[in-house]
């Protein structure tokens, strides 16, 4: 996966209990840095013959906000008359 933005962003890979042990994977969740690049892997190796059916992941991308920073930035757009959700 790759991260093209200026922020780290967290991802998560759900559903993967769905799977079954035929699938195995280093890791389910992570921080890909600014810029930066990581491999995700899923390796399949059945113990014995298996019939495939459609199992479907879902991969979940989270921008990484520092707390502090936000709310200085949250506090100058409010004085500005934007509009703020809370996170």
């Amino acid at each position: 996966m790759k991260n093209p933005t200026a922020m780290p962003v967290m991802w998560r890979l759900i559903g993967l209990d769905s799977l079954g042990e035929d699938f195995t994977y280093r890791e389910k969740e992570g921080t890909i840095k600014a810029f930066a690049t990581v491999t995700v892997s899923l390796v399949f190796q059945p113990v014995r013959p298996v019939v495939l059916q459609k199992k479907f992941i879902k991969v979940e991308v989270r921008l990484v906000l520092l707390r502090l920073r936000v709310h200085k930035y949250a506090s100058s757009l409010a004085s500005s008359g934007l509009v703020i959700c809370k996170l």
